[in-house]
Formats: structure tokens, sequence, C-alpha cells
């Protein structure tokens, strides 16, 4: 049996940059244990696989790691609307065409539009965050971090918990360059307050970006892994929109914002995120970007 199969650069136009999925276009024959094997051998971030339901432009979606199946990724479900439109099994007009997405967790409806050469696909969810000052101190976060605890901390901005989804601590760093060489101590997360909290990650930014007209640098920490390779940012952003949205002096109605991950020497990506910010305890996010589909291909399973 042969599987054609795709990879995709996402929230990028250019070719190896952004964050690398792999999409597995018909899938309708495999098992959960060939699509667990198939995201181990092409060993990307995630790898999606799709099968086309009846409707027009309908595809019920699983993604998985390396190590397992997740339910959600903002990344995979852009490169699963990349693929489908830069290849023309979906159809795509210059206006915004929907593709939906049948997630575990439920519907995504990505609008797709053409951009002469590109396609620009942008999604929008609906959550409920949590917010919390429940964080290590400054200090405790340094330690863990490998920094300065002067680094810590940005006008306006202060170390929050996040709940979205996962559970995870924010930590504003003015210098990008400091945010870069943070280094993950698990020693000194395992002494600190932060198991207490149940994070899972950690979100460090700056308002220093590489990229004119980006607005925040993002990197991922984590107590798994995480610590060398930037991972895709694509999860967090809901969380990040909301720990943005719980300071009082982030704008009220729809607030716009870029968040840079990565670098011009280690992938980087932009993500396009608009937040409807109502002081209410509901959020809607829009997350956008480009892609760029690099590699087809075929698998062969015995």
């Amino acid at each position: 049996m042969h599987i054609p199969f795709y990879t995709a650069d996402v929230f990028t136009n250019a070719t190896f940059g952004g964050a690398q999925v792999a999409v597995v276009t018909e899938s309708d024959q495999l098992s959960d244990q060939q699509m667990q094997q198939i995201a181990q051998e092409l060993n990307l971030w995630s790898t999606v696989f799709l099968n086309h339901e009846d409707s027009q432009n309908t595809y019920s979606l699983r993604m998985f790691t390396p190590e397992k199946e997740i339910d959600f990724g903002s990344h995979a479900t852009l490169a699963a609307a990349q693929v489908l439109a830069s290849t023309g099994k979906a159809k795509v007009s210059d206006a915004s065409s929907p593709i939906i997405f049948r997630h575990k967790t439920g519907d995504i409806d990505v609008h797709v539009t053409r951009q002469q050469d590109d396609y620009l696909a942008t999604f929008s969810l609906t959550t409920q965050p949590v917010v919390d000052n429940y964080v290590p101190s400054n200090e405790e976060l340094a330690s863990l971090l490998s920094i300065d605890s002067k680094m810590i901390g940005i006008k306006d901005f202060k170390p929050l918990l996040v709940a979205n989804k996962g559970v995870y601590i924010v930590v504003p760093i003015y210098y990008r360059e400091q945010l870069e060489a943070a280094v993950f101590d698990r020693a000194a997360w395992n002494h600190s307050l932060a198991p207490n909290t149940l994070a899972q990650q950690i979100i460090l930014f700056s308002p220093q970006t590489e990229q004119p007209g980006a607005d925040f640098h993002l990197r991922l920490l984590s107590p798994t892994g995480y610590s060398a390779t930037p991972p895709p940012i694509g999860s967090a952003i809901p969380a990040f929109s909301a720990y943005l949205c719980a300071h009082d002096h982030i704008q009220k109605g729809t607030y716009s914002f870029i968040a840079e991950r990565g670098s011009s020497n280690t992938r980087r990506s932009l993500l396009h995120v608009e937040v409807d910010n109502k002081g209410s305890d509901q959020l809607t996010i829009r997350i956008g970007g480009t892609g760029v589909v690099v590699c087809e291909g075929n698998m062969r399973l015995s």
C-alpha cells in the first residue's frame, strides 16, 4: 500500500521557514497504530491525517506528534488547508473559501484566500481562559530559566498563569537576546513553586523582534523538552492572547498583533492574530498565516 503525503512550511512565505508539518491527504485505510508509526517515521513536529467527507471541502482531521496523538494545533490545521488549496484538492476562489476540518474537539472552519502565488489561511476559535497571579517569584523564574532576575518584567506586563487547554506560565523578558539565551533548569523547577501551578509549558515573550512589523517575539520552554529547537507556538497563542487581554492597557474591542517565533537562522514564523477583547471571560481569536508546500511523496507500507 502506498500512502501519498506532503510537507508544508507554515506561518511563512519562504521555503525552509516557519513550522514543518506533514499532511497525509488520504488516511481512511490507516489504523491508529499506522498513523502513529508514520508520524514517528517522518519525525516532524506534527503529522496531519485527513479524510474527505461527503460534503465539499469538509475533512475529518487527526494530528500526531512523533510521541502521541494531540487534539489541536494551529500550525497543523493551517498546513492541512495550505496543502489542500495548493494542490487543488479543495476548491478555493480568489474570495475567501471555507475548508471545514472536523477535529475530535469540534469543527474548525479555515478560510483560505488566494493572494497571487500564496494562500492566506485563517481560522477563529472561542475560548474561556482562566488567568491567575499564582506564579513563582521573579527570582525563582530566573533560576529555572538560567537568566538574571533583572531581565524579567516589562513595563505594564508581569508574569501570570494562564489555563487554556493546558496551563502556561507567561513570562515577559525585555531583551530578545536574553529570551533566546534562557535554558530550562529542571532542578530549579522542582524546587520552585512552579510544579504546584500545574503548568506544563512556559511562554517567554519580548517586545523586541527581529522582523520589522512583528509585535512580540515568543518562545516556548517545557519541563518535558523544548530547550534547544524552537517549537511551534500556534497552540500557545490562545493562552498568550488571554494573557495580553488580562492587562488594562491592552486595547478593548479588536486587538491585533503579529507574533514572531524563531529567527532568520532558525525557521522564523509570523502568526497574525486578532482578538475580540470585550473585557469578558470569553475571547474570540482569529489566527492566520501563509505557507509553502515543500515536498510531495509516497510512503510504502508493507
